[in-house]
């Protein structure tokens, strides 16, 4: 009895431990919300806030950049309103296995974009550096 007991209490950890790391991974054309319940939110490729559409993402949010070649393209809106208490996190985070990439790429705001608003926004260890 103790051993189900122990057996079950450990399940109920581990499924409850589970679900504070959800993760979605996202490419292509966005727009919606994203909300700090699927956070993070991982880049695979190019993100692109296409013109006429908004993407809201809420306090708490985080994004991570997987390296210097995937950039957030920003042609309509984006609303990045956290608060005092609850930032949004935009990073750059480097996949263990590469070892070229030590930060995420960057974040063009592009004609149309004006609308866009982003408050307690923290950007940390993003930007390309471009030579020729």
């Amino acid at each position: 009895m103790i051993k189900l007991v122990l057996g079950l209490s450990f399940f109920l950890l581990l499924s409850t431990f589970r679900v504070g790391f959800a993760q979605t991974q996202i490419s292509g054309s966005v727009s919606g919300i994203w909300t700090k319940a699927q956070s993070p939110y991982r880049l695979t490729g190019d993100v692109t806030v296409p013109t006429g559409q908004t993407l809201v993402i809420q306090p708490g949010v985080v994004i991570e950049v997987p390296n210097w070649s995937t950039d957030l393209i920003v042609n309509g809106t984006l609303l990045a309103q956290g608060t005092a208490t609850d930032s949004v996190y935009i990073r750059g985070k480097a996949i263990p296995q590469d070892n070229i990439s030590t930060h995420g790429g960057s974040i063009f705001f592009n004609a149309g974009s004006s609308a866009s608003i982003l408050n307690y926004v923290s950007i940390d260890r993003m930007g390309d550096t471009w030579s020729f």
